[in-house]
């Protein structure tokens, strides 16, 4: 556990943009330590507009778009919470590829499931365009009991 606690604070506070990002595959394994921290996630952007929009693990229909287990919790996404225009606004032509989003992580939920339209688990700040392999880096399947 303190391993995961040291990593976290790698990927936390501050975010500049020399900063490696954090693959959503491995924040999804570790997220409790991220909850209500500042981090940038590296992932799959869907559709994100109105009242849907995700970071995924990687490309649905790829190997690597994996689901990723945490405390008996499989996950494959997180939810990104709405209510900021600029964001949207960037990510519409971010669609449908590798980003990294630079936001805060709910203090509650690692995913923002289980809420409602756009349910955060990250409260999103900004967004660039990435790469594959920057922000799905491999086939990962990490399990913790």
């Amino acid at each position: 556990m303190k391993g995961a606690i040291a990593l976290a604070g790698i990927w936390v506070a501050g975010c500049s943009a020399a900063e490696q990002p954090l693959a959503l595959t491995q924040f999804l394994s570790q997220c409790d330590a991220f909850k209500g921290k500042t981090v940038q996630v590296a992932g799959y952007l869907g559709e994100c507009a109105g009242y849907a929009c995700h970071l995924l693990t990687g490309k649905p229909g790829t190997d690597r778009f994996v689901a990723v287990e945490s405390g008996g919790v499989l996950r494959s996404e997180i939810g990104i919470g709405g209510g900021n225009d600029m964001f949207d606004r960037k990510a519409a032509s971010l669609q449908n590829s590798y980003v990294v989003v630079t936001g805060r992580i709910d203090d509650h939920s690692c995913d923002g499931k289980g809420g409602t339209d756009r349910s955060a688990g990250l409260y999103p700040t900004d967004i660039r365009a990435s790469t594959m392999a920057e922000a799905a880096p491999a086939k990962l399947v990490v399990r913790h009991n």
